[in-house]
């Protein structure tokens, strides 16, 4: 696995309406040293930054919350 010294730039394919209603606008996502994700709408100067290990976190924290399944109550048994 290389590893990161330069940013990285990636455009989405679709376009999401995230911040604004009206036009949807792809999404700019940046890769950076330190460890560092970066999102921007395209169009804009606005920049979101978040370390990596929280977006990882996160990102574990939404799948497990959707896959878990519910507990079962206890049958009574009279």
């Amino acid at each position: 696995m290389t590893s990161l010294t330069k940013p990285i730039h990636r455009k989405t394919r679709l376009a999401y309406a995230v911040l604004y209603a009206g036009k949807p606008r792809p999404i700019i996502v940046s890769l950076e040293p330190g460890d560092i994700i970066t999102f921007r709408e395209a169009g804009r100067r606005h920049v979101w930054t978040m370390p990596i290990d929280r977006v990882f976190r996160r990102a574990v924290r939404e799948t497990t919350h959707t896959t878990l399944p519910t507990k079962r109550r206890p049958k009574n048994t009279v």
